[in-house]
């Protein structure tokens, strides 16, 4: 087995040269004919102290191999229900954080998913996120929409995620869900259309015939509202008690919607419910 001896080696030694000791930079030849430079002799750059970049995780990449048996205790951890105790402060900080999860929910309704559910989206995030299998159907999806949106919305969770607990995960979800988080946001978008929504109640919301008569005001008093409002009372009652209920409106006002209550047939139904007022059976 033929030997490849290095410039600077002696080829009768047994022994290998010491690769520590010197390196070779690669000669040059500028034009055809010319000598190469002399070899260079110096200290090897030790690779392993050449420590590179790190490189930035990409988003929602974890570790799989050890991890498969807590991830899924984390995820069966993980509880639907809500918890009402969530204003503690976390275990390892000393400010509190309730805020900055109700905020997450916040924008998470409002703009990517209104009635999402957070718990279901991390169980399917996690699940995928370390390796699981991803279903190709619309509602891993949205499960993975919500779950990456609530990472995103949170500073840090990303890599809290690798060491979390699941007393405080579950913690975290809850003050997502609940405590003015989500259902905070849906009140707040909701209320901002409200009213707006309550000029489509007449046939034409330009037609100031067909308008509501006083309006009903933009105020959360809801005085003027329902069978406090004649027109609005008038559109509550059931189709067969409206000639009793024009020839007395405020005596029969409240036993509109008693009578709906207590009777389930089609006569019973408001008013509101037919085209022009008019039932038909069939």
């Amino acid at each position: 087995m033929s030997s490849h001896c290095r410039p600077g080696a002696s080829s009768s030694s047994s022994d290998p040269p010491d690769s520590d000791a010197m390196y070779i930079q690669s000669t040059s030849i500028s034009s055809v004919g010319s000598s190469p430079e002399p070899v260079k002799l110096g200290k090897r750059k030790n690779k392993r102290s050449e420590s590179p970049e790190p490189s930035r995780p990409s988003k929602c990449k974890h570790m799989h191999s050890s991890r498969d048996t807590r991830t899924d205790d984390l995820i069966n951890s993980i509880s639907s229900g809500s918890h009402k105790h969530t204003t503690r402060k976390h275990e390892d900080s000393k400010t509190d954080d309730t805020e900055l999860y109700r905020n997450a929910g916040r924008k998470t309704s409002s703009l990517l998913d209104t009635f999402g559910i957070p718990s279901a989206a991390f169980k399917t995030g996690l699940q995928f996120d370390r390796g699981g299998k991803r279903d190709p159907n619309n509602v891993t999806n949205r499960h993975l929409l919500l779950y990456n949106g609530v990472i995103d919305y949170v500073p840090g969770l990303e890599s809290e995620l690798n060491h979390i607990s699941s007393k405080k995960l579950n913690m975290i979800i809850a003050m997502v869900t609940v405590s003015k988080g989500m259902s905070d946001g849906r009140s707040a978008d909701l209320s901002s259309v409200k009213h707006k929504g309550l000029q489509y109640i007449g046939l034409n919301m330009y037609s100031k015939a067909d308008a509501l008569d006083p309006p009903i005001p933009e105020i959360e008093d809801k005085s003027m509202r329902g069978l406090n409002h004649p027109q609005l009372a008038r559109l509550l009652c059931p189709r067969k008690k409206l000639d009793w209920f024009d020839k007395d409106p405020d005596s029969y006002r409240y036993g509109c919607l008693a009578s709906w209550r207590n009777h389930h047939d089609g006569t019973q139904l408001a008013n509101i419910l037919y085209e022009h007022g008019v039932y038909n059976a069939a």
